[in-house]
């Protein structure tokens, strides 16, 4: 007897992607620690890193290089590819000094956002709202891209989850889990008493000319 084809549409098919892909994205998790075992023991590294004797610039510094480390061994389990632009739909959140770092490499002086603003508000009033250094789908700073850009990808089988037609409250992506990460990064913007912004608000749109990909781009 054939096997009958079953249709799923809407919160149906909502329902079973969200089933299925906590299970996807653990099995992915456990092939990340297989191959960097140290990715289970990230909380020391950033221990290190933050009991060293440098400054909270030099440490922010230092973040970003176990940040592009921690891509580097998410990335080959991820299905993030070149030509999907769903996470330059959302907010991107960085601190006042990681901006102008940004800035410094871009050639553009960041502005300052308004304060009394945290990251929920920023999710709220950004999402579907396109980054200021996307174009034509592909991000024009690259190799400069805020450190959220660098650690934000889906370990499910595809962009479903990304899409920014679903609402936020359904938006699922499952990631690996880098708060102590996060908790690093914001105890350096405190030391720093760096302010915390969407990069829209930094670099508002106008303030951003056209450049063509940087080489390297996925």
């Amino acid at each position: 007897m054939p096997t009958q084809k079953i249709v799923l549409s809407g919160q149906i098919l909502h329902r079973f992607r969200l089933n299925r892909v906590r299970d996807r994205a653990q099995r992915q998790y456990d092939a990340i620690v297989t191959a960097s075992p140290w990715m289970a023991h990230l909380r020391s590294k950033l221990e290190r890193t933050m009991n060293a004797n440098a400054s909270a610039r030099s440490k922010l510094g230092q973040l970003e290089r176990i940040a592009d480390e921690i891509a580097a061994a998410i990335a080959p389990h991820s299905s993030c590819e070149k030509g999907c632009s769903a996470c330059c739909n959302i907010s991107v959140a960085l601190s006042e000094h990681e901006a102008q770092r940004l800035g410094e490499r871009i050639g553009i002086r960041p502005a300052s956002p308004p304060p009394g603003q945290d990251q929920a508000d920023f999710e709220r009033l950004y999402f579907r709202s396109a980054c200021p250094f996307m174009h034509d789908r592909q991000c024009s700073i690259y190799e400069h891209r805020p450190i959220a850009c660098r650690l934000h990808f889906t370990l499910d089988a595809d962009a479903y989850f990304c899409q920014t037609t679903l609402d936020p409250a359904d938006s699922a992506v499952p990631n690996v889990d880098l708060s102590e990460f996060w908790f690093a990064y914001a105890y350096l913007g405190i030391q720093l008493g760096s302010t915390i912004g969407d990069i829209r608000q930094f670099f508002p749109a106008g303030t951003t000319p056209p450049a063509p990909p940087s080489k390297g781009e996925p």
